[in-house]
């Protein structure tokens, strides 16, 4: 933003002259332009009764700004030029910006205006209007004036204000305010010390005009403030003396008269502006509970939104919002109270009781007054001589003139006591009774919220670790979506094989379900010759506890198709010759079902699914269900997680079709799933408190390459550790592979700890509150590895593959705390060829290499393949 004597030289605009103005009309500073171009170097600055001009320099790189003393309002008085050019001949919506500094004129020039509909309505905003000219006619003159007024500003200091003025043009073209001319100025009101805060000079200018002056090495408004800061004393007496205030009232006369009527004057004054000042007060007051209220809403929001979604807004409100929203919730209450009570209530008793009731003492004054008087004159009448009637007459003007100098002396005396005695400093007591209370309550809320400021810290630290997690992620799945747009939708017999056996090892223990799209007809046992294309429909297949249930309509509702069909006396087969592919036959004493699947991957796993049922089926035939339980299955065709899942979909689409009994709801409650955290803490009591702060509280988070069962907080210090020494996950919001979960269930903190605080005088015998020594003991015990006994062996790489190949697990852990190479001789490969996969998943949750040559995953059993290929392609 330019200063005044860099103004931007536009031709088509200029300031010609700019006066401003007192509000009787008293010119305060005049600037006229040198010459017909306001821009130029030259330019005289004047001040009534050739006062000098002074100067304020605030920022080096803006030049000085001249010094403005606003007396009674402030009105600056415009003389603008506007030329024709050959391409426009004319100026579109002039309009005049007021701001504090160059960053808000350009952002009500640019943000605002874009934004608000209203912008000629804004407070900071004029419209001069439009400027058109005649055919002969290259310039116009201008007259316009703007009426200062205040608003909040962030950059008032005690020595005044700085003001910047811009008049800008609106471009139809380009949708936008284009700046022509700007200015600045510093105002100081009339009873500030003329004295100001940064290093200015006083200069005479000569009538001639003057060039700008040189300025000296500029300080900052922030040092000078904060060389006299508020604390510091006022120069002027705020507690002047009792004899100053009591002054003996003069004899009645024209002394007195105009004594009291100059207090008359300020005490209407002072009745008006305390009246305004209570009543903004209050409404600062009501604003305070309006915000209070509107905050309260705020807050209930994000937690509705955190109920929907906890992982993107539950560790924002944990971690900073509903302590800092208390703490500004308390403030905004307390200081509503405090403004009611220590400044509304005190203020508003001295206006009720005292200045309020000025204009009937004035009136009683003026009553006692006028009798007196009337008195007065009667009594001079008489004659010298005294009858006994004249002296009754006499001592009842004595009285007369006893009342009216007692109500002389109350009057005098009340009018002293509001006119900056006893009454105004009650007011002021008051005053500084609310600043103490303000900034007392100000100051705590400020020390409780700066509190906050190490979980803010941990916060944004996790952030930038997910963060990093998540654009690794986005890659790989970018990745995977090409892989995708350019490999073959099918794959051959040996790839499908594989395939069917990766989802038999993923789905872990419960192999016999599965649920995906197929196609089939309509009717079971339907002749082929006769079924046109048109005759297959798309169903929504669910395999689940030995039965195959068809769910048809599957995008609106979940619709039964047909009875379950039960594979306990069923075969499948791939048929021979078929005119359509990846098709497979399913056929049971009762019927004889086509599937299609959508791929040969498909196809290969519903066939290896249905064959592992049908086995199942047959090792199970002696244990079967319970009545109400295969009334459940018959109903919605399984138990497991894939069929309460569609239970809990039937109720939302379809809640008619579906709703059942009370007794219903109570099996469905009994047979809702316990959650992984608490079933983890069932297994094992030492995962019931926190591997590393031994607290109970919220522990539902672990560190699966350790494994350590973790609480919330630690669970945040772990992630900013970095996923390459710890990877966090919820037990409860992930999905975690069935090898992890039975890895936690068979290790235990109990355990770790035995390993990461072997050399701790009494492990697990102290929980850590403070945050910083928690993180602190975190790294000790992860990252330096502090607490870990040292290898007594000469190889740990070697102890390590003897401890795979003894099945060892917590002697594995062990030497992994220590330092061993995970990939040393490929010794996952071993795990896997002795099946134990619990050791292949803690090796492979610690880095080791999961993608070896075709020759080798040749040797590996089928489960050990399908485990590499999980693993490798997540």
């Amino acid at each position: 933003m330019a200063g005044y004597n860099e103004l931007v030289p536009i031709q088509r605009f200029n300031i010609q002259s700019l006066k401003f103005l007192s509000q009787n009309g008293n010119e305060i500073l005049n600037i006229q332009s040198s010459e017909s171009s306001f821009f130029d170097s030259k330019y005289r600055f004047s001040r009534r009764n050739h006062e000098p001009v002074e100067f304020i320099q605030v920022r080096e790189e803006e030049g000085p700004m001249v010094k403005v003393i606003e007396e009674d309002g402030l009105e600056l008085s415009f003389k603008l030029i506007v030329r024709a050019s050959e391409t426009k001949r004319e100026l579109t919506n002039l309009t005049f910006i007021h701001g504090s500094s160059p960053q808000e004129i350009d952002r009500l020039i640019t943000r605002e205006f874009s934004t608000d509909a209203n912008f000629q309505n804004h407070h900071q905003v004029a419209l001069v209007g439009d400027v058109s000219f005649a055919p002969n006619e290259s310039e116009r003159l201008l007259e316009w004036k703007w009426q200062y007024s205040h608003y909040s500003s962030l950059y008032y200091y005690s020595s005044g204000c700085p003001n910047y003025i811009c008049f800008a043009e609106y471009d139809k073209r380009l949708n936008r305010l284009v700046p022509l001319q700007t200015f600045q100025f510093w105002l100081v009101e009339s009873e500030q010390d003329s004295t100001p805060a940064t290093p200015s000079f006083t200069l005479r200018l000569a009538e001639d005009g003057a060039i700008s002056p040189e300025v000296p090495e500029p300080h900052s408004l922030l040092t000078a403030t904060e060389q006299f800061p508020i604390q510091s004393p006022p120069p002027s007496n705020v507690n002047p003396t009792s004899r100053e205030l009591d002054q003996t009232e003069p004899e009645d006369g024209p002394l007195f008269r105009a004594t009291i009527l100059n207090f008359e004057r300020t005490t209407h004054e002072m009745r008006m502006a305390m009246k305004k000042l209570i009543k903004r007060a209050d409404q600062v007051a009501h604003s305070h509970g309006m915000l209070y209220m509107s905050h309260k809403e705020f807050v209930d929001a994000f937690e509705r939104a955190a109920k929907i979604n906890p992982p993107a807004f539950k560790p924002f409100l944990d971690y900073y919002y509903e302590n800092c929203a208390k703490s500004l919730d308390n403030l905004n209450i307390d200081r509503a109270h405090l403004l009611r009570n220590s400044l509304i209530e005190p203020l508003r008793r001295i206006y009720d009781n005292d200045i309020k009731n000025a204009y009937s003492k004035k009136k009683d004054f003026e009553e006692t007054s006028r009798d007196y008087y009337t008195s007065l004159t009667r009594y001079l009448s008489k004659s010298e001589k005294v009858s006994s009637a004249d002296k009754a007459k006499e001592s009842k003007f004595s009285a007369k003139r006893r009342d009216f100098e007692l109500s002389r002396f109350d009057y005098y005396s009340y009018m002293q006591d509001i006119n900056g005695g006893r009454k105004g400093q009650e007011v002021l007591s008051a005053l500084t009774s609310f600043a103490a209370n303000d900034y007392s309550l100000i100051h705590s809320t400020m020390a409780e919220i700066d509190s906050i400021r190490p979980s803010i810290i941990m916060l944004q630290d996790v952030v930038n670790e997910a963060n990093k997690e998540f654009l690794l992620l986005r890659a790989e799945r970018e990745e995977r979506r090409r892989l995708l747009e350019t490999s073959s939708r099918e794959l051959d017999d040996q790839d499908a094989e594989i395939a069917a056996q990766a989802y038999r090892a993923k789905i872990g223990q419960d192999t016999s379900a599965k649920q995906g799209l197929l196609l089939a007809f309509a009717k079971s046992n339907s002749d082929l010759q006769m079924v046109s294309k048109a005759g297959w429909h798309k169903y929504w297949v669910v395999l689940d506890h030995g039965k195959i249930c068809e769910y048809s309509n599957w995008k609106q509702s979940l619709e039964l198709h047909e009875e379950p069909i039960d594979l306990l006396m069923a075969t499948v087969r791939i048929p021979q010759s078929f005119p359509r592919k990846f098709c497979f036959e399913l056929i049971t004493p009762q019927l004889r079902r086509i599937y299609q699947a959508t791929s040969k991957t498909e196809m290969h796993s519903w066939v290896e699914a249905i064959q592992y049922a049908i086995s199942e089926s047959i090792s199970l035939k002696g244990r079967r269900h319970s009545a109400s339980e295969d009334s459940t299955i018959n109903k919605y065709g399984s138990t497991s997680s894939i069929g309460k899942a569609l239970q809990r979909v039937a109720s939302v689409t379809s809640p008619g079709r579906y709703s059942g009994s009370g007794g219903d709801l109570k099996d469905k409650k009994a047979q809702k799933p316990i959650s992984l955290s608490k079933a983890v803490k069932e297994s094992q009591i030492s995962d019931q408190y926190c591997a590393d702060c031994r607290f109970t509280s919220r522990v539902e988070w672990c560190a699966i390459n350790f494994p350590a069962v973790l609480c919330i907080d630690c669970s945040g210090i772990h992630r900013s550790l970095g996923t390459h020494v710890s990877k966090v996950r919820s037990l409860d919001l992930d999905k975690l592979s069935t090898e992890t979960v039975e890895l936690l269930r068979a290790t235990g903190n109990q355990l770790i700890n035995e390993v990461y605080e072997a050399k701790l005088s009494e492990p697990n015998a102290k929980s850590i509150e403070n945050q910083e020594e928690r993180a602190s003991f975190i790294k000790e015990k992860y990252v330096q590895k502090l607490y870990v006994q040292a290898i007594a062996d000469s190889d740990v790489n070697a102890a390590l593959y003897d401890a795979v190949e003894r099945g060892d697990l917590k002697q594995v852990i062990l030497r992994i705390a220590q330092g061993a190479d995970v990939n040393y001789q490929s010794v996952i490969l071993v795990s896997l060829r002795k099946s134990n996969y619990l050791i292949a998943e803690l090796l492979s949750l610690n880095g080791a290499g999961l993608n070896f040559d075709e020759a080798i995953m040749d040797t590996l059993p089928a489960r050990a393949q399908a485990f590499l290929m999980t693993r490798s392609t997540n």
